[in-house]
């Protein structure tokens, strides 16, 4: 997946885990604990651990009631397709923005840089499908939820 990182999806700069001591305190980006995740630090054998993933800055979430073939959201799934990755939560939210164009790269299958990024793939897995079936079966989702801003509204299909 690294040919679509910075084209399709969110580019990784790096992913570190760093040993922290039993009695410190992990709070979230805003500087509060209200929303501390306890699966967030991990303890293994009488040591805790925090994992913290480094992705590049992205933009909003794709616009509301426009017109979106302009845009082409569609190609950034089928770029992750050919890859045999089934993304598994498609859905608005997960759909934002690319960086300025040049922090971007060109896509190497559609010859133009993507205006989005896909992200959270936490529910995703490779298969053996063939790229056709698999783009089949994420554009059915992929297609209802794009209709769905141009009309507009949001589906949330596991809301």
């Amino acid at each position: 997946m690294e040919d679509i990182q910075g084209v399709a999806i969110a580019r990784c700069y790096g992913f570190f885990t760093v040993e922290i001591e039993s009695n410190s305190e992990v709070l979230d980006g805003a500087g509060s604990d209200a929303d501390y995740d306890e699966e967030c630090a991990t303890a293994c054998n009488d040591k805790t651990f925090i994992s913290v993933l480094v992705l590049e800055r992205l933009g909003d979430v794709i616009p509301i009631n426009i017109p979106l073939k302009a845009l082409k959201p569609h190609e950034i799934y089928s770029d992750m397709d050919r890859f045999g990755i089934e993304h598994m939560n498609i859905r608005w939210r997960n759909i934002l923005a690319a960086p300025a164009a040049q922090q971007s790269t060109v896509c190497p299958y559609h010859g133009h840089m993507h205006r989005w990024r896909v992200v959270d793939f936490d529910l995703s897995r490779k298969s053996n499908h063939s790229h056709s079936h698999i783009e089949s079966a994420s554009g059915s989702w992929l297609r209802t939820i794009l209709d769905g801003l141009e009309e507009p509204y949001v589906v949330e299909p596991w809301d």
